[in-house]
């Protein structure tokens, strides 16, 4: 049987969804920002895992994903009309 790696499309790379999660994060306390980051991220990994998707890419994707929303809210919380 052959195996096949399945590779998502970089979470990341998912500007308009990276950008919404930033901006929602930037409407919330700080805790509940942290909290809504948290469960966007693990409902990544759910979908990802649940394709098929390599446990290594997963942690990868999960990593990448909350960095990219991170740097976002720099711009969203900081930057008249942030990453627009």
């Amino acid at each position: 049987m052959n195996k096949f790696e399945v590779i998502p499309f970089p979470v990341s790379r998912r500007h308009d969804f990276v950008r919404r999660i930033a901006r929602r994060c930037a409407e919330l306390s700080p805790a509940a920002a942290e909290n809504h980051l948290r469960r966007q991220i693990k409902v990544q990994i759910t979908a990802m895992a649940r394709k098929g998707v390599a446990p290594s890419r997963i942690d990868l994707e999960g990593r990448a994903l909350e960095q990219a929303v991170r740097t976002n809210m720099v711009y969203v919380m900081h930057i008249p009309g942030g990453a627009a």
